[in-house]
């Protein structure tokens, strides 16, 4: 799929690839996934392992269960991964028909544990419900990378621990931190540039890993130790 129904403000997926969805045939994509499995020097019956790359596979929970039935059909050997916000665990139905499809690991975009970093982000997730939604991708055999984003304004030094702690007992399998990065054409770099907080205008710079804006409440040099912290906490 291309697009996304959502509109997180730091995200640059609706201004690149817009705000409707558009979908690829499921019966294509099987198609493609059987001549995968039918590839010169593969042992027989060994599993493929592929990463669906759609910015939000279940933004379209019809279209996701459409596929997903249409994978678990053909029997095929595949095991698969991809990117999907969380409310996918909160469709048992959709969840049955992942783990039958193959699903053998989502990325989540949790971004922060934190509720008012989120609603400034425009993200709808709820942090309270992180531990019972990661537990049910886990009874669906799927395991779960979290996404988390460091340097809201709603964020200050004790964020870096908080996170670290929260994603440890929420159950996560892998985290994913990364650095809040002003992306041009979204929102986030819209507010930040305006108010003349961003200091570095280097676009080889913008790799998620680097602070390039004047945070609210530490210092970018706070902010860039802090990520490398808690990839050391974490793991």
């Amino acid at each position: 799929t291309r697009g996304c129904r959502f509109n997180c403000d730091f995200c640059s997926v609706i201004r690149i690839n817009g705000r409707g969805q558009r979908h690829r045939e499921p019966a294509v994509v099987v198609d493609e996934l059987r001549v995968r499995t039918e590839m010169p020097g593969r042992p027989p019956g060994t599993p493929i392992v592929v990463f669906l790359t759609d910015d939000d596979l279940a933004a379209d929970q019809d279209y996701a269960g459409a596929l997903f039935e249409a994978m678990a059909s053909a029997n095929l050997p595949v095991r698969f991964a991809a990117q999907t916000s969380i409310g996918l665990a909160g469709n048992p139905e959709l969840l049955e028909a992942a783990a039958a499809a193959g699903a053998a690991l989502f990325f989540v975009g949790f971004e922060s544990v934190t509720r008012d970093a989120l609603v400034e982000a425009n993200k709808k997730n709820r942090p309270g419900e992180y531990a019972k939604l990661v537990r049910r991708l886990h009874d669906a055999d799927i395991a779960v990378e979290g996404g988390f984003i460091f340097g809201f304004d709603a964020h200050r030094p004790g964020v870096f621990a908080e996170t670290v702690t929260a994603a440890d007992a929420i159950g996560v399998d892998t985290a994913h931190f990364t650095i809040l990065t002003p992306l041009p054409g979204t929102q986030t770099f819209s507010r930040l540039h305006g108010e003349g907080r961003i200091f570095d205008y280097d676009w080889s710079h913008y790799n998620a890993y680097r602070t390039l804006f004047h945070p609210q409440h530490m210092s970018p040099a706070t902010l860039d130790g802090g990520l490398r912290w808690a990839y050391n906490a974490f793991y």
